[in-house]
């Protein structure tokens, strides 16, 4: 399973937009964002927890996963 993601443009210009001022569709976007980093994230935690041993790389993404997590749930006002 490819559990590679990358953060569409689109999203990222709705991060500089202030909450009260996104429109339902992107706030539909954002929601979606965080819902498939939240997949992404467990995906790869299942996978970094069942091998013998852990990398610094697989800590580093892991990391940036939750990083990019709490930015996306930040965004999104919870």
């Amino acid at each position: 399973m490819n559990t590679d993601y990358t953060v569409n443009q689109e999203v990222l210009l709705i991060y500089d937009i202030p909450a009260h001022q996104r429109t339902a569709n992107e706030k539909l976007l954002l929601e979606r964002h965080f819902n498939d980093l939240y997949t992404v994230f467990l995906h790869k935690l299942t996978e970094i927890a069942l091998r013998p041993g852990v990398s610094k790389e697989d800590t580093s993404r892991l990391k940036t996963f939750f990083d990019e997590l709490l930015k996306a749930r930040a965004a999104l006002g919870r």
